[in-house]
């Protein structure tokens, strides 16, 4: 047992950092689940073909910002509801995988890999690549001018075309950004476990989204907010083992110390919201 659960960690890290983008956007992606089951399998399939682990991972990134890039098409030019399209999308993703599963291998089960992936002086390369993406994050976000006008996509609309500058181009890109994030958060986490398992994101993608918002919506509190998350899992896994303890109370901690934490940042907020108000 590692003090720091990379496994955990780094796939939730990833996927939160692409929610990250698509909400600065003003377009927040609740179709990460479904992305991530997808680029699950993408990237499997693709080593299982190749034998390469950069190739795998670009499969998997690629196909994660073409379900970003429909999203955007259905909700950006079509003008559909975001909630129901990204739903419809979670929806389609898992039915897609099965069938591609189904027809190349005659099954739904499992998929297994004869892969290591690497590490660094004993930290592995998976979370070190998440680690420099929340470093990339920060300094696009928001120190340059690129990430200043994305934001301003989603929070400040009608300053943008107040100034002859569109928005939908950009959030078009931070709904691609945020699918290649997903579906690649996806692919580290089957490509560590060596295996596509059916339901293999488990939640994550939704777990993602309640990081994002206790990470206080920036990079790095976004980062301690899954170290957090992936703590309280680890510590969930470690306690299966104990016979004595309710089974399912023991598999529904990470939910309930989550629900636990939403609500008492979004209760503490709001006190710090209204003593400022009342100073003002």
């Amino acid at each position: 047992m590692s003090f720091v659960p990379f496994d955990l960690l780094t796939p939730l890290l990833v996927v939160a950092l692409g929610a990250l983008w698509s909400d600065r956007a003003g377009v927040l992606n609740i179709a990460l689940e479904g992305q991530m089951l997808a680029g699950a399998l993408a990237a499997v399939l693709a080593y299982h073909f190749t034998g390469n682990l950069a190739v795998a991972l670009v499969v998997a990134l690629g196909f994660g910002a073409l379900t970003g890039l429909v999203l955007a098409w259905g909700t950006l030019d079509l003008g559909a509801d975001p909630f129901i399209a990204a739903l419809g999308l979670n929806l389609f993703l898992p039915a897609l995988v099965g069938w591609v599963s189904f027809s190349l291998f005659g099954n739904l089960g499992v998929i297994r890999l004869g892969v290591a992936p690497p590490a660094w002086f004993g930290v592995p390369v998976f979370f070190l690549g998440a680690l420099a993406l929340t470093v990339a994050t920060q300094a696009l976000l928001f120190h340059t001018p690129w990430g200043l006008r994305l934001r301003a996509a989603g929070t400040s609309p009608g300053l943008m075309a107040s100034r002859g500058l569109g928005t939908k181009g950009l959030q078009r890109q931070a709904l691609a950004l945020s699918g290649a994030l997903g579906a690649l958060g996806g692919a580290f986490l089957a490509l560590t476990l060596g295996a596509f398992v059916p339901g293999i994101s488990a939640g994550k993608g939704w777990i993602a989204l309640v990081a994002l918002y206790l990470g206080m919506r920036r990079p790095w509190p976004v980062l301690a907010a899954c170290l957090l998350l992936a703590w309280t899992e680890q510590a969930s896994n470690l306690l299966q083992a104990v016979r004595s303890l309710p089974s399912g109370l023991v598999l529904g901690l990470p939910s309930l110390l989550t629900v636990v934490v939403f609500v008492a940042t979004s209760a503490a907020k709001k006190r710090l919201s209204a003593h400022f108000s009342r100073k003002e």
